[in-house]
C-alpha cells in the first residue's frame, strides 16, 4: 500500500496486492487490484494471466478463458497463458482445445516441459493417441532423466502400442528412478499388454521388497 501512496499508477504494487489477495482467497479485492493493473498498462500480459488464474480458481471458466486469450492476443509468445488455457480446457474435458493450447505453449517455448507432460498425458488418456504421446514422453525423459514418473508414462505408451520389449525396458527404468507403486502397476489398464508377458511379474518381483 505504501508504494501506491507514492505512485497511484504503480502496476507492480497493484499486481503484488492482487496476488496476495488471491492467495488469501479474497477474490473480490484481488479482482479490483488486477483491474487496476490492466487499466494502467493494457499491455501487461501478466495482469491478464493472473486474472485468468483468479477466475479459474473459482471455476468461472468463461472469464478465465477471456483473460488468458487476451494475454496471448497481446503476446502470442506468452507461454504461461497458453499453458494455463490448456489446463482450463482440460478441466472442462475439451481435449482438442487443450491439446492445441499445450502445443502453442511448446511452440512459444520449446523448453517448457510442463506443457510436454500435460500434452503427453492428454494424448495417452482422453485422446487415445499413444503413438503421439511417445514423442512427448521421450522428450521428457531426455530432459529429466531422473524422473521415474516420466519413464513410467512412456512405458504405458509403449504398452498401449504393443511394444512389449520397449515397455518392459522402460518400466524397469521407471522403477530404478524411484517409481515403485507396484500395486498400481498390477492394475493400471495402460500396462495390460505388459502384464500378459511373464517377464512383467519377474520384473516386479525383482524390485519389490
Amino acid at each position: 500500500m505504501q508504494a501506491l501512496q507514492c505512485d497511484s499508477t504503480n502496476i507492480y504494487a497493484y499486481y503484488n496486492l492482487g496476488l496476495l489477495y488471491k492467495n488469501r482467497k479474497q477474490y473480490s479485492d484481488a479482482e479490483k487490484m488486477l483491474f487496476q493493473v490492466v487499466h494502467f498498462n493494457p499491455g501487461y500480459v501478466y495482469g491478464y494471466n493472473l486474472l485468468g488464474l483468479l477466475y479459474k480458481e473459482q471455476n468461472q471458466y468463461a472469464p478465465a478463458e477471456k483473460y488468458f486469450l487476451l494475454a496471448v492476443e497481446k503476446n502470442p509468445g506468452f507461454v504461461y497463458s497458453w499453458y494455463n488455457l490448456g489446463l482450463l480446457y482440460k478441466e472442462q474435458e475439451k481435449s482438442e482445445a487443450a491439446a492445441s493450447s499445450f502445443k502453442k505453449a511448446i511452440a512459444a517455448d520449446s523448453t517448457y516441459l510442463f506443457a510436454y507432460d500435460e500434452l503427453g498425458l492428454l494424448l495417452l488418456g482422453p485422446m487415445n493417441k499413444p503413438a503421439e504421446a511417445v514423442g512427448f514422453f521421450e522428450k521428457l525423459v531426455k530432459q529429466q532423466p531422473d524422473s521415474g514418473r516420466h519413464y513410467y508414462n512412456l512405458a504405458c505408451a509403449y504398452s498401449r502400442l504393443q511394444k512389449i520389449k520397449e515397455g518392459l525396458r522402460t518400466l524397469e527404468m521407471a522403477i530404478q528412478k524411484g517409481y515403485t507403486d507396484f500395486e498400481w502397476m498390477r492394475k493400471d489398464t495402460d500396462l495390460e499388454s505388459l502384464r500378459k508377458n511373464p517377464d512383467f511379474e519377474s520384473l516386479i518381483k525383482k524390485y519389490k521388497k
